[in-house]
């Protein structure tokens, strides 16, 4: 982004522009009070409120000559408990079972600003810590529901001169509603899936925080996987629409093409992981800019992450990662590093007899419940 820009953008909106508007703030003010004696009361009425118009309408010229800064993080964890940094499989937890969970994540210079010969001028947004809650449950075989609330904890950065851009220390981001459809299941010893997810958005955050956008964001994806028991290949694609276009400085940010490829390792079919515990993650995600302006470079952000699950019980599991940059865009850290922490209760009961597996010394044998023992699990005949 050419500095020159941010430049002309503080000589037409600079602070001088708020210095005149509370200067004629107050001279109204005072024509008000040696007038308002003298006036009828219709003549009052009318005088007050042209004395607010021009308050409101002033307050309103130097409020615009703060940026937007819409969500450049650009960082959308599923809520799904089975999934990396950007992918999740097509299936869905089952009936009623539900997921708990929340991610950290730390980001270094996602905001540069730069002059028109690619010298780097000023970085807005430095260090940024944030956190995202998520919730996730399911209804039917097919189907889930699933919230993000994503908030940032705390983040750094260079002050403009005009002080046009400041970025807040914290900020509240936009609360997201998820939907998965599973269209074709895959069998559970593998195979092929594909399934359909949309998220919607609403502005519940601060527009200059950085993890909020000004109206309505809608992204419509499918999903695909390609699950070989000891690798599995999950792909979505689909497109992003905004009912409001952002903007930075002189960029515009509308329309976009989300995308993410990646690849899913279990270990334990190589002998590694005994006991299951492991899932490790291999992908690429990122977005091709539709409009104002097709496949513009500073729209159209791409990464490459790398992290892995690990099972701690039954019904916590831990995520963590990192992610790095493909390109340039607006948005895109120099680096991304991610950890999280689900909680999926589950009552796992392999022979349905009504004691928990972790506590079954016969799980795959139902008690007879014949009075001898019954709390163990194991049929006495």
């Amino acid at each position: 982004m050419a500095y020159e820009e941010t430049r002309q953008f503080r000589r037409s909106t600079g602070p001088a522009d708020g210095a005149r508007e509370r200067v004629a703030t107050r001279r109204c003010g005072q024509k008000m009070k040696s007038t308002f004696q003298s006036r009828t009361p219709a003549r009052k009425c009318v005088l007050f409120g042209a004395c607010l118009a021009f308050v409101w309408l002033g307050a309103e010229k130097v409020a615009s000559a703060q940026v937007n800064l819409f969500d450049v993080r650009r960082f959308a964890p599923p809520t799904d408990p089975q999934g990396s940094l950007v992918l999740e499989p097509v299936t869905t937890q089952g009936h009623l079972a539900w997921t708990a969970g929340f991610l950290e994540s730390y980001a270094h210079r996602v905001l540069v600003l730069k002059d028109a010969n690619g010298k780097e001028v000023a970085v807005p947004l430095r260090d940024q810590l944030s956190f995202d809650a998520l919730f996730n449950i399911g209804i039917g075989s097919r189907f889930a529901l699933g919230l993000r609330m994503p908030a940032v904890i705390g983040q750094t950065g260079d002050t403009l001169a005009d002080s046009s851009l400041h970025v807040p220390r914290s900020a509240l981001g936009d609360l997201t509603l998820d939907a998965k459809l599973t269209l074709l299941p895959r069998g559970s010893l593998g195979g092929f899936g594909v399934a359909a997810l949309a998220r919607v958005s609403a502005p519940t955050g601060d527009a200059h925080g950085g993890v909020s956008t000004r109206g309505v964001t809608g992204d419509f994806r499918l999903l695909g996987e390609i699950d070989w028991i000891i690798l599995a290949l999950r792909a979505n694609a689909g497109v992003q629409l905004r009912s409001e276009r952002q903007s930075l400085f002189s960029d515009s940010y509308g329309q976009e093409l989300p995308w993410a490829v990646g690849l899913m390792l279990r270990p334990r079919a190589l002998g590694i992981d005994k006991h299951g515990r492991w899932q490790w993650f291999l992908e690429s995600s990122g977005a091709l800019a539709l409009t104002p302006k097709f496949g513009a470079a500073r729209g159209s952000p791409a990464t490459f992450g790398i992290a892995s699950r690990y099972a701690l019980t039954q019904d916590f599991s831990a995520l963590a990662g990192v992610q790095l940059p493909l390109d340039s865009a607006v948005g895109v850290p120099s680096v991304r590093f991610v950890i999280g922490l689900s909680w999926a209760p589950r009552f796992q009961d392999a022979d349905a007899d009504g004691i928990a597996d972790d506590k079954d010394d016969c799980p795959e044998l139902a008690e007879d419940k014949d009075g001898v023992e019954d709390d163990d699990g194991c049929p006495e005949e």
